[in-house]
């Protein structure tokens, strides 16, 4: 071992340059004032609510409408916020950050404890970081992914602990809680819970998925009861509307490249590290590396949404992480114990390393410019200057900045048009009615769009365009996600 220490040091510097990567990334951008990503404005909206005492689950409307996620992220952003003092995305962002942490940290310990390496543990936390990019530059973006996904690792800590009851216990109220954070957890739950049967035996899978019931449905029963039945609709009705997009048969080859490519030679490595030791696949190793698979399946199943982008690959990444950190250990152990030649040896060190460089990223494309600060600065101002409200759908954090009530995110009114589906809901007939009344009324002092779309149809007759000129291309575009940014102010005619 002592021959190859040295190659061992170098390999550590990947982990180390993407964990500063990371960290500057999120020192340079996390207090940015305005949307990294653009539906980040929204969930801003529901901090706001939560703030001001109102609820979050309530009848759609032009003033307020809530994303189709549960409300666990923005209970725990409110209790940020309320304990930091901290205003705008920050708090929102913080959770991400702290989660992202979390995640890397969960990583660490559960393959440390397979493995008793520390390098290991290490290199694979590390790998799980580097795929910052990979998976939509999310780590640190005010969105609830971040937090479902260290939920989901938590619980598969819990489920690999111990074999007291009370690890079950703990592992099903986990599940139970990323449920309650993002409804996708259901069908990871139902894996884990089979899993455990098939690996733990059916009295932790029915004390694990006894917890994961009670908690599920007491959180679900409370919401929709306070909520007088329309969290049911924003949290079940809307997104059972979506579809796949067609043909699937080609969406799940490009998304399985989307997913497998970014960590190819860690998947290779870990191939041949855990594949010659299936022998050793059994209790809780075995049940580990199910779970870890269990979190690229729902990766893969969740990216074949309409609407789908790469933050749904991060569950995959962790799970590939949890694998690369296992498989590289019993590979390196099995080089060092029965090949001991430096050529393999170095072989092994060198695609490690590899997979490093692959995942490399720009630290500096991810950061918004100064002149992306300007811009919305000067944008605030003209909102700021107006008499009136403006509707600003796309980014909804702009008039909340001028000191201007907020509107429903765009996002949010096209879950009800039926945008990512082929069901229009019943609602929409009634906001699209109470919209075009507005403009005929010319109720908005401005209204401020990015693009074309159908609600828009009669603004041109009512309102006047003054367009926006931007000084570059990407002046003021989000640094991930959708790429949109305001093309015009419209004016009440005359």
């Amino acid at each position: 071992m002592k021959n190859y220490t040295i190659f061992r040091t170098l390999l550590v510097l990947g982990p180390l340059w993407y964990c500063l990567a990371v960290l500057s990334i999120f020192f340079l951008r996390s207090a940015y004032p305005f949307e990294l990503e653009w539906m980040e404005g929204g969930t801003l909206i529901h901090l706001l609510r939560l703030q001001a005492g109102l609820p979050l689950y309530v009848a759609p409307s032009l003033e307020y409408a809530p994303f189709i996620y549960p409300p666990f992220y923005y209970y725990v952003s409110l209790g940020i916020s309320q304990l930091t003092g901290l205003g705008g995305f920050l708090p929102l962002r913080l959770v991400s950050i702290l989660s992202t942490a979390g995640s890397a940290f969960v990583i660490a310990i559960l393959v440390q404890k397979q493995t008793q390496s520390r390098f290991w543990a290490f290199l694979s936390a590390g790998v799980f970081l580097a795929t910052f990019r990979a998976g939509g530059a999310w780590f640190d973006i005010a969105r609830v992914d971040m937090l479902f996904t260290f939920l989901l690792l938590a619980a598969i800590y819990a489920g690999t602990a111990s074999d007291h009851w009370l690890s079950m216990v703990f592992a099903g109220l986990l599940l139970g809680v990323a449920f309650y954070t993002k409804q996708t957890a259901l069908a990871y739950a139902t894996f884990f819970i089979c899993a455990s049967w098939f690996f733990r035996g059916w009295r932790f899978a029915l004390i694990s998925g006894a917890s994961f019931v009670f908690f599920a449905m007491s959180s679900f029963l409370i919401e929709d009861h306070i909520s007088m039945g329309w969290y049911r609709y924003y949290i079940f009705t809307l997104p059972g509307n979506h579809k796949l997009y067609s043909p699937v048969w080609l969406l799940m080859l490009v998304q399985a490249y989307n997913i497998v490519y970014p960590l190819s030679i860690s998947i290779v490595i870990s191939l041949f590290g855990i594949v010659p030791y299936k022998k050793r696949l059994t209790g809780q190793v075995a049940f580990l590396v199910a779970c870890a698979l269990g979190l690229v399946a729902l990766s893969g199943a969740s990216s074949l949404n309409v609407g789908a982008y790469a933050n749904n690959y991060i569950p995959a990444f962790a799970g590939f992480s949890l694998l690369f950190g296992i498989g590289a250990f019993w590979l390196e152990s099995r080089l060092l114990r029965f090949v001991n030649r430096p050529v393999p040896i170095l072989m092994f060190y060198t695609a490690c390393l590899l997979q490093f460089v692959l995942l490399y990223f720009n630290v500096s494309q991810q950061i918004p410019t100064a002149e992306d600060r300007r811009t919305g600065e000067q944008l605030v101002a003209q909102m700021r200057a107006v008499e009136g409200d403006v509707f600003a759908p796309y980014n909804v954090s702009l008039p909340i900045l001028a000191g201007k009530p907020a509107f429903a995110h765009l996002v949010a009114l096209m879950e009800i048009e039926g945008h990512f589906g082929d069901v229009r809901d019943p609602q929409w007939a009634f906001l699209k009615r109470e919209f075009e009344n507005d403009i005929q009324q010319r109720r908005f002092a401005a209204l401020v769009l990015n693009h074309e779309y159908e609600l828009w149809q009669q603004v041109g007759l009512f309102y006047s365009l003054t367009s926006i000129e931007y000084g570059a291309d990407g002046t003021f575009l989000p640094v991930t996600g959708t790429s949109t940014r305001p093309t015009g102010f419209w004016l009440p005619s005359p």
